[in-house]
């Protein structure tokens, strides 16, 4: 943990929160970029969740304090750490970062992991504090996976990620028998022992009421659909979002994919980054004339200075807008998991019940003296008959004969 002392002579854009430091100091904690800390007060009880990133230009040369002790916040960062007084220099804020490494090691045929699940020794997972997810970073790539825990001796002392996983973290192979190594952390917990998020923005949180027991309401019948006709996972690293659509709550994948989902092009999605923490979006196809090309001038140095990220192939590229990635509270880049949003699938089928429902009360209006239970059992049996098309079925393990 660093005491630090605010300097805020100068503007520090960032759109998600995030505190600047100088490019030495991350050098000498040996943190990359884009590494998630946690902020206090020392005279206060709250806590926020933030973004590293660093700045080399002049401006630390200039302040009151040294560059090794001062620390930018960004106006997110800034309101919520202190919510009741505008920013200012001189504020004493407390650093957390996360300090454990472990080698990485490919997953296990016997033990296939998926795309956002990371395999951890108990003993390794006890002494990290780690439960069931991990904060992951490696070179600048954020994500948080869920832990598997194993009891193989021939685990202990790394972490199993799959190849996709490393994939999208950019993770690159062994050389010279020295394995690479991922930055890990626990979630961190507020007083009520549930994992803290980054904070939304004000024009978000303020939410009233009803509207919180309407969403409580949704994710509960969420939670029961899924459960009975599934909703595949596939996790992707986020790039930039086309030109006109940041502020829209739409995201862009590879057309192979949707059959994968379960979904189709249009319906809607969840996006996640770690537990409790997701976004519903539209889901639309990935335009593949920009294959290979860049719709704007590079922005790699743009806001922070990370290490340009190995590129990924098309089909592991998720496109997010900037209003997804503030209310999910990620940078840029990031590992994200996507899986479809059964509730709008049901509402769609439920409109295909409006010719035989309607055939129905025709029927009954005509006296054709058809009792409640067979009116009702026939809504079922027409229910299920719609339904069983969104059940996304397991292909058989093994040799089929």
């Amino acid at each position: 943990m660093l005491t630090m002392t605010t300097d805020h002579r100068a503007d520090f854009f960032f759109q998600v929160p995030a505190v600047r430091l100088h490019h030495s100091v991350l050098a000498a904690l040996g943190l990359p970029d884009l590494t998630l800390v946690l902020l206090r007060r020392p005279s206060a009880l709250g806590a926020a969740l933030a973004w590293v990133t660093t700045g080399d230009d002049a401006q630390w040369d200039m302040c009151s304090t040294p560059w090794y002790r001062t620390v930018q916040l960004s106006a997110a960062a800034w309101r919520a750490l202190v919510p009741d007084r505008p920013p200012h220099s001189g504020e004493e804020v407390q650093i957390t970062f996360p300090d454990r490494r472990l080698a990485v090691r490919p997953a296990r045929m016997e033990h296939l992991l998926a795309g956002d699940e990371l395999g951890l020794h108990r003993a390794d997972a006890r002494t990290l504090g780690i439960t069931n997810s991990a904060i992951v970073n490696y070179n600048g790539i954020p994500g948080i996976f869920r832990v598997v825990l194993s009891s193989e001796d021939r685990d202990r002392g790394f972490a199993r990620l799959s190849y996709q996983s490393r994939m999208l973290l950019a993770v690159p192979q062994r050389q010279f028998e020295l394995l690479p190594e991922i930055l890990l952390a626990p979630l961190p917990q507020s007083r009520h022992r549930r994992p803290m998020l980054v904070t939304e923005p004000s024009w978000q949180s303020d939410r009233k009421w009803g509207s919180r027991a309407v969403r409580k309401l949704g994710s509960w019948f969420e939670w029961l659909t899924t459960a009975l006709l599934g909703a595949p996972e596939v996790t992707f690293r986020t790039v930039d979002a086309l030109p006109g659509e940041d502020h829209a709550r739409t995201v862009r994948l590879a057309p192979e994919l949707f059959p994968l989902l379960g979904t189709q092009p249009g319906r809607q999605v969840y996006v996640s980054y770690g537990p409790r923490n997701r976004i519903i979006a539209t889901a639309l196809i990935a335009d593949d004339s920009t294959k290979g090309r860049s719709q704007w001038a590079s922005t790699d140095r743009v806001g922070h200075y990370a290490a340009k990220a190995r590129a990924v192939p098309p089909f592991a590229r998720l496109r997010v807008g900037a209003e997804i990635r503030v209310g999910l509270g990620i940078p840029r880049t990031a590992v994200v998991t996507v899986h479809r949003r059964v509730t709008s699938l049901i509402l769609a089928k439920l409109n295909e019940l409006i010719i035989p429902a309607t055939g129905l009360f025709i029927a009954l209006s005509f006296d054709a003296r058809l009792s409640i239970w067979v009116v009702v059992l026939a809504v079922l049996i027409i229910l299920v008959l719609l339904l069983t098309p969104l059940r996304v079925r397991r292909n058989p393990q093994g040799r089929v004969p």
